[in-house]
Formats: C-alpha cells, structure tokens, sequence
C-alpha cells in the first residue's frame, strides 16, 4: 500500500511538472521553415540577418524566405493555402486577417498563449477578430506628416499652418482615401463611434474636417488626391515639400530622395486638439496547414523577430516602426521613427469588425463628392452616418441636439489668453453643433480688422 501511494504521488508531480514546463528548449526547433514577405532592399537585407541571428542559436533550423510582390502576395498565399500549401510564416497586413480567418487559411495564436503586453494595445486590436487573436504584429503603419529638410527646418504644429505654408511655396501634399485623411476628424473634435459602436461622424468633427479641406485646396500649393502613389512621387521629386504618408513609403522615397533629407513629424494640431489617425499594422501570420512542429518553429521566430533587440536593430538598419512598446527610441538618432511612433500612440486601431468594412467602403466616396461639389459637408457626414448604421442595424444612444450647418468665419485682433479663450470656446461650439465649422482668422490689430474689412467690402 505504501509503494502504491508513493507511486501515485511521484505520478501526480511529473503531471505538474509537465504542466508547469516552459517553452520549447533550443534542441526543439528544427528541421525547415518557409517565409513570405514583400520587403525590398534595405529592409529585406535586415530581415535575413535576422534570421540568420537566429538560426545562429538553433543551428539544426534551416529558414528558407521567398519574396512576393506586395501586389501579389495575399493572392499567392491564398492560392496556396488553399490546397495545403504555402509558407509557415507569413507577412502581411492586418486587414487580410478576416477573409483568411474566414476561409480557414490562418491558425489562431490563442493556444500559444502569447505575452501580448510588449506590443501597443492598438496594435494588438488589429490582430483580434471574432474573439480570437491571429498573428503577432510586427510594424505600425499610421499616417504622419512628411517634409523635406533641405526645405524646412521646423515643421507646422497646427493645421491652419499647412495652408501659410503652401502660399509661401511649400507645397503640401494630403491623400483624400478615408483611411488616410481620418485624422483630421480628430483634429476638429469628432470621433468615429460612440460606446454603443454607432457611428457618430455626424456629431462633431468630419463635417468640420471636409470644409477644411475644401477650402484648402482652392489655396496655391495645395494638392489633394485619392492616388497616394502620385503624391509620393511629387514629395520625392522635391515638388512637394510635405506629404501624409505611412512608415511603407520610406522604401520608395529612399530611392528617389537622400535619407538624411527625408524628416517626419506628427500631424499638426487643429482647433479641438491632437489628431488621432487610423492605426494599420503589418502582421506576422501562420499558416493553418504547417505541422504542429512547424508552427512552434514559426511562433518562436516571430516572437524572436518582435523582441526588444531585433525591434532595435531594424530601426538602426530600415527606419522599422515597431509594434513592440518596450523599445526605446533615440529621437535625435532616429527622428523618423520617433515621430511615427508618437503619432501611433494616438491612432485608433482599424479593428477587423464589420462597422469598419462598411465604413471604409463607403468613406472613400464621400470625400470625392464633397470635394467635388456634389454635396456639403454637412449633407455627407450625415448621408455616411446614416449609410453605415442602417447597413449594421445600429442606432447612435444620443440624438443629434443641434440642428445648425454652416461654416462662420471670425476675425479678431485677440491674443495670449483671451486668443486661447476664443479657440476653446469655438472648439465648444463645433462639439455642439457639429456642422458648423468655426474659422478664426488672427489679426495684430483692430485697425487692421478694419481695413481689411473695408478693402474686403470694395470701401477702402
């Protein structure tokens, strides 16, 4: 009887321990991997020393990489994946996840039991869909402001300063794709969706947004376009001076433009505050058909190519934005990361739902027809609001109070803190009234207001 028992108590601390074992040991990862990406040059040379550094320490692995264009990789893979076939490890972006998940191409990383905290929270939303997590993210892709310092020194802070800069012949280039121009709602006060998940761009903000827009590009200097690829080669070209890009268009502007003249900074400020644009991530995802050795071989590569040091070394070799939040960021070293990663910090995550697929869709058009003439401001925030939340069946918990669409223009020779004042309370005015845009214009003296108002009336 006491051998038996002391057999069943050495039997219940090897299930303990089994249960308590740590991740794969290095004799573990083996044998072959295959690896998909799109990265070119510079960034693609970084990547294979990474996985070089890599198999460096699990010398019985062998990573083989095959670059696909970025135009057709997603098809390529799905093609493949399809009949079982493919790489293990794939990288792509996040806003592939839903129709993979849903096609049954991708394997959920919940199993795995990731340490998701070193990576930013939003950049972590964009890997979630329908309650599962699905690849790691690996770089951020926001939207910030580009320039050229052989141009500028100091580059604008609020948004107001991009049209000064324009008429003073530094071209500013802004796409006019939703999920490029979002960031601007922000800037005047709106916000996408309210905490029932209604869409509320009809109360503050986008109505704001599309008539700064429309009036800026009636002012010399300034370009805006739905093509980002034409944009991007007028910023290289040196015809521009800025341009709102991502982290993915460093590649290309760095074949056409010296590094060290390429600067990035936040998106300047408007007059409700700091602009939060769309957050897109690029995404490390596995492949649903890889064997369960393969895809420990595939997670522990992942999680090797998102730690502090690898992060570290593909900012020092390609100007990477990492999703990991630990790494630290030189600005003076590094200032084009930096600015993109403090631009990150205040994105709102595409998430891979619905609401988001409608809203994009539809969100393109909108603008076009605005800048266009078809439509007002007004008239669109409210036709998009409305188009999305009967699309889901979804009703905004507040009614819209303030019935007013317009745009008021207002002069004063204000400063200091009674400037600040009125800018906090036009600010007040627009979340109020939502379709009204409010545009203070400063002057240094009430003479000046009047003469400029004479001249303005054909008095003077």
């Amino acid at each position: 009887m006491f051998n038996i028992r002391r057999s069943l108590l050495i039997l219940v601390v090897l299930v303990v321990i089994a249960a308590c074992a740590p991740a794969p040991r290095a004799d573990t990862l083996s044998g072959r991997l295959l690896v998909w990406h799109s990265y070119e040059d510079v960034a693609a040379e970084a990547i294979e020393r990474a996985f070089a550094r890599f198999t460096n320490i699990y010398p019985d692995l062998a990573i083989f990489t095959v670059y696909v264009p970025s135009d057709q990789i997603y098809d390529r893979y799905v093609e493949a994946a399809a009949q079982a076939l493919g790489p293990d490890l794939i990288i792509g972006a996040h806003s592939w996840l839903p129709e993979l998940v849903d096609a049954g191409l991708i394997r959920p990383i919940n199993a795995s039991a990731p340490n998701l905290e070193r990576y930013l929270s939003a950049a972590v939303e964009t890997v979630r869909y329908e309650g599962g997590i699905y690849g790691l993210p690996f770089a951020l892709q926001p939207v910030a402001l580009y320039y050229n310092r052989e141009v500028v020194e100091q580059p604008p802070t609020q948004i107001d300063q991009l049209i000064t800069e324009a008429a003073a012949g530094r071209a500013v280039g802004l796409p006019t794709q939703f999920e490029r121009a979002y960031w601007g709602v922000s800037a005047f006060g709106g916000r996408l969706f309210d905490d029932a998940g209604a869409l509320v761009l009809d109360r503050g903000g986008f109505a704001s947004w599309l008539t700064w827009l429309k009036s800026a590009q009636e002012a010399p200097g300034f370009f805006l376009s739905t093509d980002e690829e034409v944009l991007r080669s007028l910023f290289a070209q040196g015809i521009l001076t800025y341009y709102v890009g991502t982290p993915a268009d460093l590649a290309f502007l760095r074949r056409t433009l010296d590094a060290a003249l390429i600067g990035a900074a936040p998106l300047p400020a408007g007059p409700a505050g700091t602009p939060a644009p769309l957050l897109s991530t690029d995404v490390l995802m596995f492949n649903q058909f890889s064997s369960n050795h393969a895809h420990t071989v595939a997670f522990a590569l992942a999680e090797f190519l998102t730690n502090n040091e690898q992060s570290a070394a593909f900012i020092r070799e390609f100007q990477h934005v990492p999703a990991n939040r630990n790494v630290r960021i030189d600005a003076s070293v590094n200032p084009v990361v930096a600015a993109f990663t403090a631009q990150a910090r205040t994105a709102i995550p595409v998430s891979n739902s619905p609401a988001f697929d409608a809203l994009l869709e539809r969100g393109d058009g909108v603008y076009a027809r605005v800048l266009d003439g078809v439509i007002s401001a007004g008239e669109a925030a409210a036709e998009l609001t409305v188009s999305v939340n009967t699309a889901l069946d979804l009703t905004p918990a507040d009614p819209l109070d303030c019935p007013l669409t317009g745009e008021i223009v207002m002069w004063h020779a204000w400063n200091d803190a009674s400037a600040a004042y009125l800018a906090d309370a036009a600010g007040a005015f627009m979340r109020d009234c939502p379709n009204v845009m409010v545009t203070l214009v400063p002057f240094t003296t009430d003479a000046a207001i009047a003469q400029s108002y004479l001249a303005l009336s054909g008095e003077a």
